[in-house]
């Protein structure tokens, strides 16, 4: 029974040899993050690596995980010479891609295979978050007051009051320049007649089928109702009321 166990292990040390020894291909990292710019159309990473071993090491395959990633040019077969040192580069199209994404890249030599990671975050074009924004308020209003809308709609906002909030709350969608979207009524322009109510009725409630949210803390937003009072009494003060005749 021991010359089994034996001759089994001394069958495993010869088979998969990598298990316990050190591979010779030493890399600076075998993972890198690349954070890229909103132009960008190709993300190109070096890995740089030695031979720390005695002997030469011959790579004979390196294959990636996906046709958007490819290495540039090198020998085949690539012999890397004992304590020689070398880089090896990838380039990963990100091209359509959105978010974060990971690519792998096989190395496979005379001294085993090694997995080289990189990970790539692409920013979301300006336009194109926008329209994913208006999507998702589309679905439901309060949206606007949250995520990374809340950055534009909300810390803008808080802590101020009557003209300050009028100015950080509301002209950034209800503005009469060209940022204002076609269906956001501009706020300068009376429709109808517009009293207090009316205006404390659109702030505190929103209007349901649009993408105006409500301000109101009982609805999600972030308005307490003397703030909502004070920016009603601001609109009152500097808006139309009457409705312009036709």
């Amino acid at each position: 029974m021991m010359r089994r166990v034996l001759g089994l292990a001394c069958f495993l040390l010869v088979l998969l040899p990598a298990i316990w020894a050190d591979h010779p291909i030493v890399w600076d990292t075998m993972e890198i993050t690349h954070d890229a710019q909103p132009d960008e159309r190709e993300v190109t990473v070096t890995f740089n690596f030695r031979n720390a071993s005695d002997q030469p090491v011959e790579i004979h395959n390196i294959v990636t995980s996906c046709h958007c990633t490819v290495v540039r040019p090198h020998p085949n077969p690539w012999v890397i010479p004992p304590g020689a040192s070398e880089k090896l580069e990838a380039v990963v199209d990100v091209r359509s891609r959105r978010g974060g994404l990971s690519k792998r890249i096989y190395v496979g030599s005379s001294a085993g295979e090694q997995k080289l990671v990189v990970h790539v975050n692409v920013p979301v074009p300006p336009a194109a978050k926008r329209e994913m924004n208006l999507q998702l308020a589309q679905l439901d209003r309060q949206v606007v007051l949250t995520g990374d809308c809340a950055s534009c709609h909300v810390t803008p906002a808080l802590g101020r009051t009557g003209q300050e909030l009028f100015a950080a709350a509301c002209l950034i969608c209800h503005t009469d320049d060209t940022h204002r979207a076609t269906f956001v009524p501009d706020l300068h322009v009376a429709r109808v007649r517009r009293d207090a109510e009316y205006w404390r009725k659109w702030i505190s409630d929103g209007a349901p089928g649009t993408l105006m949210p409500g301000f109101a803390k009982e609805h999600g937003g972030f308005l307490e109702r003397d703030e909502i009072d004070a920016l009603v009494a601001h609109l009152l003060a500097t808006l139309p009321t009457e409705p312009v005749s036709p």
